[in-house]
């Protein structure tokens, strides 16, 4: 019985570890809320959207997402081009500096960094970043977060923040203090992503259900003993 349970014991720690260590890269599956709204133009049409700040349009080096090693790729030290076009940026209105975004991992994830191309025309001034599984409580991970205002005109690099680690589905950023950029104020952010586990993380009743199931096959073992 001792044996078994000590296994049983070792192979949960070794589960629970590999949620917290293993680290890729990842963006979200889609944006849920954006107070800030888009730049766009009437004549030629066209838009700097927010889906732009995720989808690796403008990184010259991309990555896999949810499979590439985190640390690896931002160890090639990847850059965004400097371009300000419609495809590869997301951009405020002008006159609007502030407010919230909030973005969908689409399952449950251990997220323990931020990496953040700041957009180099417009760019954040300040980032506060908060961290729900039920996109209804939120708690935060990243106060007062402060970009690097990368020059125009040069490819740039990621910025990358610790957050305090937390299981997460959605992801919130309160944004503020975009700084002024020839005769318009807005913000901007050139791509981001984040550092999770490799794999979804199991929901309590689930975890409940691993250790019965460990329990079990302990007590089974003891009974034939």
């Amino acid at each position: 019985m001792k044996r078994t349970s000590s296994l049983s014991v070792l192979l949960l720690v070794l589960i629970l570890q590999t949620q917290v260590h293993a680290t890729v890269i990842r963006a979200p599956t889609g944006e849920v809320l954006n107070t800030l709204g888009e730049f766009s133009f009437v004549n030629p049409p066209g838009g700097f959207e927010l889906v732009n700040a995720f989808n690796q349009n403008g990184l010259l080096t991309g990555y896999i997402n949810g499979v590439t090693d985190f640390d690896t790729y931002i160890a090639s030290n990847p850059l965004h081009d400097s371009n300000a076009t419609f495809d590869i940026d997301w951009i405020s209105p002008d006159g609007v500096t502030s407010g919230t975004l909030v973005f969908d991992l689409g399952d449950v994830y251990t997220v323990d960094r931020l990496a953040l191309w700041n957009e180099d025309f417009a760019g954040l001034g300040s980032l506060n970043v908060l961290t729900s599984t039920d996109n209804i409580n939120y708690v935060s991970v990243g106060q007062n977060l402060i970009p690097t205002d990368n020059a125009t005109n040069i490819d740039y690099a990621a910025d990358i923040f610790n957050l305090t680690i937390t299981n997460a589905r959605y992801v919130r950023f309160d944004v503020s203090g975009c700084p002024q950029s020839g005769s318009l104020q807005v913000c901007g952010i050139g791509e981001f992503a984040f550092s999770t586990n490799s794999s979804s993380v199991p929901e309590p009743a689930t975890l409940i259900l691993l250790m019965l199931g460990l329990f079990g096959i302990g007590f089974s073992n003891r009974k034939r003993i």
